[in-house]
């Protein structure tokens, strides 16, 4: 097959740790050649709310969000099955609709070029099911797309492998859902710009203000200033006037 033109989108959505929500973009490289797929995401923004509602910039404060090159695999053998490889998000990205997402876009890619070929298992591991809600999240997700299960005895369905089948027998959502939303990097590119000249215009105007907010201090510390010396001197006259009074009454009394 021949090379696919690979594609760029930013994907805006918020995430929620430990009762804080974060505003996340990031961006999301598609590429695609012969029988190889493969979807990377890299972090461009991060943004959290404090209890006031006010943004706080948490950029490269978070080790499992930041310097993490998230990748997904798929590739096609000669003995016609596909293999999905790395189908993990780590926790800070979970609940967001990513996920389900770059794995729609997988099977979107692979109804397209190989409908009727044959996935491989894929393995239900214990790291994506550590409670029961992650566990129920997992599998109602799969189950929805139209995977069936091979769970291991005795591990209560958090363990196992889903059973082989063809692309064409798994469902596809329309995305993005609500919770996400999708860019072109060049819109996202002009709309950072666009803020970028707006926060420019703000630190002129507030410049400009904290200019002639000193300007006004000087002015008020050179009023206070002349008042000062004009307080001084009519002190020292009256203490002249006073010693003149007194010599003058010494002379007459």
């Amino acid at each position: 097959m021949s090379k696919i033109k690979s594609y760029m989108e930013v994907i805006k959505f918020e995430t929620n740790i430990e009762n804080h929500s974060y505003q996340n973009h990031v961006l999301l490289l598609f590429s695609a050649s012969g029988s190889r797929i493969q979807i990377e995401l890299i972090t461009l923004f991060r943004q959290s709310n404090d209890i006031e509602g006010n943004g706080i910039d948490v950029f490269n404060d978070d080790p499992q969000f930041f310097d993490v090159k998230i990748t997904h695999h798929l590739n096609y053998d000669t003995a016609r099955m596909a293999t999905i490889h790395d189908v993990w998000l780590p926790p800070v990205l979970r609940k967001s609709g990513l996920g389900g997402y770059l794995i729609n876009q997988l099977i979107l890619w692979g109804q397209k070029h190989y409908k009727e070929v044959k996935i491989a298992p894929l393995t239900l591991s214990l790291e994506d099911a550590r409670s029961d809600d992650e566990k129920n999240s997992r599998n109602t997700y799969y189950k929805n797309v139209g995977f069936n299960f091979d769970f291991v005895e005795g591990t209560d369905e958090k363990c196992g492998k889903t059973q082989t089948c063809t692309f064409a027998q798994l469902k596809t959502h329309k995305y993005p859902d609500e919770r996400l939303t999708v860019i072109a990097p060049k819109d996202y590119l002009i709309a950072q710009k666009k803020k970028i000249c707006e926060l420019e215009k703000l630190n002129q105007s507030l410049a400009h203000a904290n200019k002639s907010y000193l300007n006004e201090i000087e002015r008020y510390q050179q009023i206070v200033a002349h008042h000062q010396q004009i307080k001084v001197k009519w002190i020292l006259f009256s203490v002249l006037l006073a010693s003149i009074l007194l010599i003058v009454y010494s002379l007459f009394c």
